[in-house]
């Protein structure tokens, strides 16, 4: 039979009518015929055979040419049932060993339309059976039992083909919309993932808005979109240049739409204080919009979405439709995500411009430093200047004074003298520290081979008078055949000076200051022990930053600025090398420095290890 055009592009009845119901025709016509004999019944079923195939292929050409379907169907399906009474009744009518043949159409129509098919496939073959009776005339009361029992029969067929075509439509409706279902779920993930995606792939926040609108119009197949935003003042609201689908004078005319979160009146309590989905099925009938609206804006439908950052609504996006419509939970659902999607744009760009803006403040903030970091440097490199000239003056005119060279000065003179050159000494120190500071890591051409030994026996030389005076005895402890180092001897020498005053400072009188060197894994270590007062451990890492002192003034023998152990952190790792402390209160102190070798050795040796921890 021909199938209806409700669910095909051209029904595929017919073939099937042709190429199974004819089968079913052959078959049993061909077992008919050896039952009652061949040659009674070969021409007619050929006949029967040869017309309803022409009619069926005629019928699929009609369909693809462009005839209803349902009138080829209809066609069609009488055509045959005429052509099978017609051959029923030659072949002897309702005693004929094909009139079961009649179930064929209604088999056919059960499983396409199911009970309704079934329905009329009966009243079809009923009257195509009461049409066989009638040409049966003279009608005798045997041709109304069988008009009767076949009636029967058929009504029970009926029954069952039609409930079990009802549940093949059930079950293929059930697949039919699971189907759908899923297809629908796929487009609203993908959807969502582009969005998503286009939150990580742009910045932009207009194309990013522009994405996300876009895939939530098309998929809510809706015919509009647009995203609404709060000014600062969290009291006006207006479009922004994120459309979906207004062109022209629209498009213009929808940007230009401003307005009041309470001008909005029931709509704006619910988007900007409830924070709920707002659906409007019929603009010109809602009592807060109206027909102007709706026809100004071309709206007929309208769903609205607050959109929500850290419980505070920022905006809200729209999208309308051209008609009035209804809006599903689903379709509000969908939308709700599409708006958290946007929200988060919107954030991600009021983010990024904050960073931009606290990056541009940071980059002038470091240009400013930088510029007073230069102009601090000058100023210092023009003190220090300006001082070292008069103290040298003043230090060469004290030492004339206290040899006499100006006239004998009595012991009370003398005595002032020797403060008074202390202090200058204090002050040239200071201004030798301030100098190194500044000179920072040792260039390449005043790098040396040098021996670190004879480094150190020069410093400990220098500091000899000072140690002296305070009793403290200082020792040099050193491996054999030490090898030499790359660096500045001058530089070296400044990092001794201050470790041994560092040790004499703190250490009591009678003490011992103890300056060991050894060999260890291609390079040299250095440690300056005293037997002083010892350093907090939380002040380990704090004491070799610039002008930081530990407080310990009762037993400091000598003032100082802090900026010793700077110089040394500075310009042992300028060489390449590292420096620690270990030390503990009332366990005095040990300062370690390396050095890296002039040139690689591959004799290790045996090497002195320090065994305490850094």
């Amino acid at each position: 039979m021909v199938g209806g055009g409700r669910r095909q592009r051209f029904p595929s009845m017919p073939l099937r009518y042709t190429f199974l119901g004819l089968s079913i025709l052959v078959a049993v016509g061909l077992l008919a015929a050896w039952w009652l004999g061949f040659s009674t019944y070969i021409p007619l079923l050929s006949l029967i055979v040869g017309v309803a195939l022409a009619i069926n292929v005629g019928g699929v050409l009609l369909v693809r040419r462009g005839v209803h379907p349902r009138l080829v169907n209809w066609g069609v399906r009488l055509s045959n049932l005429a052509l099978l009474t017609v051959g029923i009744h030659l072949s002897g009518g309702l005693t004929s060993p094909f009139i079961f043949l009649y179930t064929e159409d209604l088999l056919s129509a059960s499983v396409r339309d199911g009970r309704r098919g079934a329905r009329q496939g009966w009243m079809l073959v009923t009257l195509a059976l009461l049409v066989l009776t009638l040409l049966s005339y003279p009608i005798t009361l045997e041709h109304l039992v069988r008009f009767g029992a076949a009636v029967g029969a058929l009504t029970l067929v009926a029954l069952l083909v039609g409930e079990a075509g009802q549940q093949r439509l059930a079950i293929q409706e059930a697949l039919a919309r699971r189907t759908e279902e899923a297809r629908r779920r796929a487009e609203q993930a993908e959807a969502l993932y582009h969005a998503t995606q286009a939150l990580g792939a742009s910045l932009d926040l207009q194309t990013v808005l522009q994405e996300v609108l876009g895939r939530a119009v098309r998929l809510l197949q809706l015919s509009r979109g647009g995203i609404i935003l709060l000014d600062e003042d969290g009291e006006h609201w207006y479009h922004t240049d994120a459309l979906w689908g207004y062109e022209g004078i629209l498009a213009r005319r929808i940007r230009e739409t401003r307005g009041t979160v309470s001008g909005l009146g029931q709509l704006g309590e619910q988007l900007w204080h409830r924070r709920q989905v707002v659906t409007v099925p019929d603009v010109a009938r809602h009592p807060d919009l109206g027909p102007a609206v709706a026809e100004a804006l071309e709206m007929g439908a309208l769903l609205l979405v607050p959109l929500v950052v850290h419980d505070r609504v920022i905006g809200v996006m729209q999208m309308s439709d051209v008609r009035p419509r209804p809006f599903t939970d689903e379709e509000k659902r969908l939308a709700l995500t599409f708006a958290g999607q946007a929200a988060i744009a919107i954030e991600n760009a009021r983010l990024y411009a904050e960073l931009e803006e606290r990056a541009r403040q940071l980059a002038a903030a470091y240009q400013e430093l930088q510029e007073l970091d230069r102009r601090k440097t000058e100023f210092i490199q023009n003190v220090t200047h300006e001082l070292r000239t008069p103290l040298a003056f003043i230090r060469g005119y004290v030492e004339l004074l206290r040899d006499g060279g100006l006239g004998e000065l009595t012991p009370e003179q003398q005595e002032k003298l020797s403060i008074v050159a202390a202090k200058v000494q204090l002050l040239a120190n200071l201004v030798r520290d301030i100098v190194s500071l500044q000179r920072g890591a040792p260039r390449p051409d005043e790098m040396h081979e040098v021996s670190l030994v004879e480094i150190a026996r020069h410093a400990i030389a220098s500091a000899e008078a000072m140690a002296r005076e305070v009793g403290i005895t200082l020792r040099l402890e050193v491996s054999d055949h030490l090898p030499k180092v790359q660096a500045d001897p001058g530089r070296i020498e400044e990092v001794f000076d201050n470790l041994l005053s560092n040790a004499i400072k703190f250490s009591p009188d009678g003490g011992a200051i103890t300056v060991r060197i050894w060999r260890e894994e291609g390079k040299l270590i250095t440690a300056v022990a005293d037997q002083g007062i010892g350093i907090p451990p939380e002040e380990h890492e704090r004491i070799f930053e610039r002008f930081y002192q530990v407080d310990g003034s009762s037993t400091r023998r000598f003032g100082g600025t802090g900026l010793g152990l700077a110089i040394v952190k500075e310009v042992v790792e300028g060489h390449g090398g590292e420096v620690w402390v270990e030390s503990a209160p009332g366990r005095g102190s040990t300062f370690y420095f390396t050095l890296p070798l002039a040139a690689p050795l591959t004799d290790t040796g045996s090497t002195q290890r320090r065994k305490a921890t850094r």
